[in-house]
């Protein structure tokens, strides 16, 4: 477990620190595991390829280092929507939303794909099942 618990000490744990940012911690791992309409892993990497961060994506699986993004790489990957359906179901603004995804998604999806290889839907369900136990 020790990529979760590395994880955890990161800047997800950064956020965990408050409620809400607990909250936006789950309601991003449920994006991952297909929660809110985007495919899930696989759906939300194609989002953020195909609105011109196929290097940022592709870098957070990759055994490499993650190259970072910003809020408004993140609106502009999955849309208004979606930041308003998790900044309502977090419990945060908007802009907190889009500010947090910024910083959790790289980090999650890094610790997801270890071997540099998104998991089957199986595989992907078992590690975010791990994580999910590890942060309470």
């Amino acid at each position: 477990m020790g990529m979760l618990e590395d994880l955890a000490g990161g800047a997800l744990g950064k956020l965990l620190g408050g409620g809400n940012g607990a909250k936006l911690v789950q309601v991003a791992m449920g994006m991952l595991g297909g929660a809110g309409g985007l495919g899930g892993l696989s759906g939300l990497l194609s989002k953020f390829q195909s609105s011109g961060l196929q290097e940022q994506a592709d870098s957070w699986v990759s055994t490499g280092e993650n190259k970072g993004i910003n809020a408004d790489q993140v609106r502009q990957a999955i849309g208004d929507d979606e930041i308003d359906r998790v900044a309502n179901e977090a419990g945060v603004s908007r802009d907190e939303a889009a500010g947090g995804l910024a910083e959790l998604l790289p980090q999650l999806i890094d610790k997801l794909t270890p071997d540099g290889n998104v998991p089957d839907e199986g595989g992907l369900m078992d590690r975010l099942g791990s994580l999910g136990k590890l942060l309470g």
